[in-house]
């Protein structure tokens, strides 16, 4: 039987060895670029924390599209590669 700590582990392991970004790696990557939150917010015209939702959040509409273009550009990756799930969002 699984303990907790095993299933943590366990989803950690697949998401590095799928390639996907977790809104920490994505803050992180951001903060390495010399970009906070509220900067990026600024720039797209938005609060902060509608920046922390689009990095977490799953609803891919409205400013939410422009925030994630605007960090994909900072991080210097393509959206579908930060969010695999925005494909599917797209194709819905």
């Amino acid at each position: 039987m699984l303990d907790n700590y095993s299933i943590l582990y366990y989803i950690q392991a697949k998401i590095w060895l799928e390639g996907i970004m977790t809104p920490l790696d994505i803050r992180i990557e951001l903060l390495k670029n010399g970009l906070t939150l509220a900067e990026l917010g600024r720039k797209c015209g938005a609060h902060r924390n509608l920046v922390r939702y689009a990095i977490r959040g799953r609803a891919v509409r409205g400013k939410v599209i422009q925030i994630r273009r605007e960090i994909a550009k900072a991080i210097g990756k393509p959206v579908e590669e930060i969010w695999p799930e925005s494909d599917r969002a797209k194709a819905a």
